[in-house]
């Protein structure tokens, strides 16, 4: 998956602040992931990898994309499409 723009949240994946990328970068995702639907947001962003795994990454501020604690968060599974 690529992904560009800023990375002040993590959106580029890498779990952590970041520069804004010039140029696409790729965001590493599982090997068996195939993207089925992107979404994005000004802080992060979320691809649908089958019928059942969400994957998202960018900021976590107040929980938006997971319980977990961090503030950013690299690719992470963060629920499944039941």
């Amino acid at each position: 998956m690529t992904c560009w723009g800023s990375d002040y949240s993590g959106q580029l994946g890498t779990g952590k602040k970041g520069a804004a990328a010039s140029s696409p970068v790729d965001v590493a995702l599982p090997e068996d992931a195939k993207a089925l639907t992107v979404t994005s947001s000004r802080f992060g962003a979320c691809v649908s990898t089958d019928l059942e795994t969400l994957l998202c990454w960018g900021s976590n501020d107040e929980g938006r994309i997971s319980e977990n604690d961090a503030t950013i968060l690299p690719v992470s599974e963060v629920g499944t499409n039941e």
